[in-house]
């Protein structure tokens, strides 16, 4: 994790679930081959070690803080998940947006 998005206000703020799920996506994302991340609300509930419920509120709360952005909705009768991206990390050839900056 970088050391501006550890020490920002924004991630302070965090639960422990939504802090446990960010470094979860951080560790998955791989520049310029796995910058979209999917990732169900059951697995990650699997992962972390909580509820379902707990899970998606993790996303929703990472998502309002402005460290992830949806890139697609899920879609359960092909299972799909959602798609994620990290926005303090490069995407597609861009340059990070860092919404949590100004969060």
């Amino acid at each position: 994790m970088y050391h501006d998005v550890v020490k920002s206000s924004a991630f302070q703020l965090l639960k422990p679930t939504a802090k446990c799920l960010l470094v979860w996506l951080n560790d998955l994302y791989i520049p310029g081959s796995r910058e979209c991340i999917a990732g169900s609300v059951k697995h990650v509930a699997t992962w972390i070690g909580c509820n379902k419920d707990t899970a998606g509120k993790a996303f929703a709360q990472l998502e309002s803080a402005g460290f992830i952005k949806l890139v697609e909705h899920h879609n359960w009768q092909q299972r799909r998940a959602r798609v994620w991206r990290l926005t303090f990390r490069k995407f597609k050839g861009r340059e990070p947006t860092d919404e949590w900056k100004d969060v």
